[in-house]
This record gives C-alpha cells, sequence and structure tokens, in this order.
C-alpha cells in the first residue's frame, strides 16, 4: 500500500514538473534531465514509470481524457422532455 502512494507521488511530482516546464519551453524543448530536476527525483525512478518524455505526454493525456470522460457520465446531458 506505501509503495502504490510513493508511485502515485512521483508520478504527480512529474506530472507538475512537466506541465511547469512544457509551458515555460514548449514540449520540444524539455529534457527527462529538467524533469527529474524539477520533480526532484532521479533519472532513474523516472524510467521506472515511463519510457520517455513522449510516454509521459501520452499518458498524461490518455489521463485526462479519462477524467473528462468520467465527469460526462456523472452528469449526463439533458435530454429533451
Amino acid at each position: 500500500m506505501e509503495a502504490d502512494a510513493q508511485r502515485l507521488q512521483t508520478e504527480i511530482k512529474l506530472q507538475r514538473a512537466f506541465i511547469k516546464l512544457v509551458g515555460e519551453q514548449g514540449f520540444e524543448r524539455v529534457t527527462v534531465r529538467q524533469l527529474t530536476t524539477e520533480a526532484q527525483i532521479n533519472r532513474g525512478t523516472f524510467y521506472l514509470h515511463y519510457l520517455d518524455k513522449f510516454d509521459l505526454l501520452t499518458r498524461y493525456e490518455n489521463d485526462l481524457v479519462n477524467q473528462v470522460h468520467l465527469i460526462f457520465q456523472q452528469y449526463p446531458k439533458p435530454t429533451a422532455t
């Protein structure tokens, strides 16, 4: 259970670092080294979670789409009466 919490915290740190760095300099200029420095984790830890920055982007995008999908399921479109 603690390992899951630690894994989640690491992923949150990486996602926050990713959002910040992409906002500042764009995706193409962001490096894994910058991400790990910003997230305050080591490079090996990054690669335990993601293959590369493209994998991080894909998974983050998928998470966002899934969250939006869940919101739409919770609040279905009203039907015409």
